[in-house]
C-alpha cells in the first residue's frame, strides 16, 4: 500500500499568492516541516492523477512565481505563433485574436511546444558553469544536498502535469529569467539528460531544482553529468551529501 501524506493536500483555487503566474494544471497546497512527508505528497498527486508527472515548487515560492512569469514572457513560452488555435476556449480570445497569454489547461500543451522548440533552438550551445558555491548565500552544492530540507518552503503547490517524461513537467513551472541564471530551455535540456540517469525533475524553486532519485540511480554518472555545470565541483563532497539522499538539488541562478 502506498503511503500518505500526514499533511493533507488542499486543492488549489486561484493563482497562489495572488501573483500574476497562472498555473495550467491542477494543483494542490502540501503544508509541513516534513522532507519525507513533502515526497509523500508529491507521490500522492501523482496516485490521484494518473499518466501525469508531480511538479512541486521548492525555495521561495513567491520569487518563484515572479521569475517564472518573466521567464515565459522572456522566453516567448505562452506564443500562439505556428499553433493550431482551434480547440482552445472562448476566453483565451478577444477581438477574435489570441490575448498572448496562456491561461487555461488547453494550453498546456502549446507551451510545452514551445519549451521543446526553444529547447531544440538552443541545442548545442555550452551552458555557462555555475559557482559551486552561491554568492549570495555561501552555500555550497554539496551543503544544499546534504540538508534539502532547509532550503524548501513549508508551503508547496504541487502540479500534475500531464506528461510521460518528467523533464517536461518544467512546462508548467519554467524558471529562469535573470542574467546568468540557465534559462527554461538550458534547464529542461539539463533534465533530459540526467532523466536516464535516474534522477526525474520534481520540483522547481527560486533557485534551486530538485530532482527525485529512483531506487536504481547511478550516482557517478550523475556526477559526472554535474560537474561540467559548475566551477570547481567538489564531486567527492557531493557523494557524501547525496548517499542516503531520495533527491539531488541543483542551483540554477548565478
Amino acid at each position: 500500500m502506498t503511503e500518505t501524506p500526514s499533511a493533507p493536500l488542499v486543492p488549489l483555487r486561484e493563482d497562489p499568492l495572488g501573483q500574476r503566474m497562472t498555473l495550467l494544471c491542477p494543483a494542490w497546497v502540501h503544508c509541513g516541516d516534513s522532507f519525507v512527508d513533502f515526497l509523500l505528497a508529491c507521490d500522492a498527486v501523482e496516485t490521484l492523477q494518473p499518466g501525469t508527472r508531480a511538479l512541486a515548487s521548492f525555495d521561495d515560492l513567491g520569487q518563484a512565481l515572479y521569475t517564472s512569469y518573466h521567464a515565459v514572457l522572456s522566453h516567448d513560452l505562452d506564443s500562439p505563433d505556428g499553433h493550431d488555435l482551434s480547440g482552445l476556449p472562448s476566453a483565451a480570445f478577444e477581438d477574435g485574436a489570441h490575448i498572448g497569454q496562456f491561461l487555461h489547461p488547453e494550453e498546456f500543451p502549446l507551451r510545452l511546444a514551445n519549451l521543446r522548440r526553444a529547447r531544440r533552438d538552443a541545442a548545442g550551445r555550452s551552458v555557462g558553469k555555475l559557482a559551486w558555491t552561491c554568492p549570495n548565500t555561501g552555500l555550497s552544492l554539496d551543503a544544499a544536498n546534504a540538508d534539502p530540507a532547509a532550503l524548501r518552503d513549508t508551503a508547496s503547490v504541487i502540479q500534475a502535469v500531464p506528461v510521460k517524461a518528467a523533464a517536461g513537467a518544467l512546462a508548467a513551472f519554467p524558471n529562469g529569467y535573470f542574467s546568468g541564471d540557465w534559462s527554461p530551455p538550458v534547464a529542461h535540456g539539463v533534465a533530459q539528460m540526467l532523466e536516464p540517469m535516474g534522477a526525474a525533475l520534481q520540483g522547481v524553486g527560486a533557485s534551486y531544482l530538485m530532482f527525485r532519485l529512483s531506487g536504481t540511480h547511478d550516482t557517478e554518472a550523475l556526477l559526472r553529468a554535474v560537474a561540467p555545470l559548475y566551477a570547481d565541483p567538489d564531486l567527492p563532497a557531493l557523494r557524501r551529501a547525496l548517499a542516503g539522499q531520495d533527491t539531488l538539488l541543483l542551483r540554477y541562478t548565478d
